[in-house]
């Protein structure tokens, strides 16, 4: 199992590092789809607070999907 903790606050709006952040993260989950252990993925975020985006689980979309709406 993994969890994504990514860093939403504002200075991440800096010079696109949140864009490239993003990109990341889609990288990296296109990547673990092909591998041949089924693996699952979490997502959480802090800013000046902490949340719980996605809890652990094997569609990798909700992941993409939650990334996309931050």
């Amino acid at each position: 199992d993994i969890v994504l903790v990514v860093d939403r606050s504002g200075s991440m709006r800096d010079d696109n590092k949140f864009v490239s952040l993003q990109s990341a993260v889609t990288l990296f989950l296109s990547i673990l789809a092909t591998s041949p252990t089924d693996e699952r993925v979490g997502l959480a975020s802090y800013s000046t607070t902490a949340s719980q985006d996605v809890n652990i689980t094997s569609d990798l979309q909700l992941i993409r999907n939650a990334m996309s709406r931050m």
